[in-house]
């Protein structure tokens, strides 16, 4: 279970998300929420928090202070910024800060659940244009790739068995197949399995 806490200035919002997740179906649970970054620190170590999600502009703060100071005070979990600015200028500000991960609030309860559950793994999802930035434009940076899970299971797909069949053939669960195969499109922002195997055959990183 990936326990979430919600820093946003907007209790419709706050709300929301108490009621966008069911604990039993998608393994994630809001365990806590407030309106403003110092409270959030405060509360935050007895919770025994995964993911901190935190709206990108609170009132009458600094989301590089914001960010900045939630990392400094509790080093170890993973920020995923939520915004409706997608720009990469605040995409990159919040990545240099430390964020694990960037997500539209205009993107659906899936693309969000997908990213807090990638991020809860210890991974981080960044954009290749946003990693040139941060890496002053440099080629030599860490590339985004899969691990031996999602390759294998990729490359059964590309083989013509379907999720079932791989479940069956690995003794494991399709939810956890699917957990798996929506990790990598994650990794790689393809929005579906066919538009990730074509972008995996023409990077050559599974062929």
């Amino acid at each position: 279970m990936v326990k979430v806490f919600v820093i946003d200035d907007h209790y419709i919002l706050l709300d929301g998300f108490n009621q966008l997740f069911d604990p039993e179906t998608d393994d994630i649970c809001v365990v806590g929420a407030s309106t403003s970054v110092e409270e959030a620190i405060r509360l935050i170590p007895s919770l025994k928090v995964d993911v901190i999600i935190l709206d990108l502009f609170i009132k009458m703060t600094d989301p590089v202070l914001n960010i900045n100071s939630i990392n400094k005070s509790l080093p170890g979990i993973p920020v995923l910024v939520l915004s409706g600015e997608v720009s990469l200028e605040w995409q990159l500000k919040m990545f240099r800060g430390g964020a694990k991960a960037y997500v539209s609030k205009e993107d659906n309860k899936d693309v969000l659940k997908g990213y807090i559950l990638l991020v809860a793994d210890g991974q981080s999802v960044i954009p290749d244009e946003i990693l040139l930035q941060i890496k002053g434009k440099q080629k030599t940076f860490q590339k985004t790739s899969l691990d031996i899970q999602e390759r294998e299971l990729i490359l059964s797909l590309v083989n013509g068995f379907t999720i079932k069949e791989i479940a069956e053939r690995g003794n494991k669960s399709i939810s956890l197949m699917e957990k798996t195969l929506r990790k990598a499109r994650l990794k790689y922002n393809a929005q579906t399995t066919n538009e990730l195997i074509s972008i995996l055959f023409h990077r050559k990183e599974i062929f």
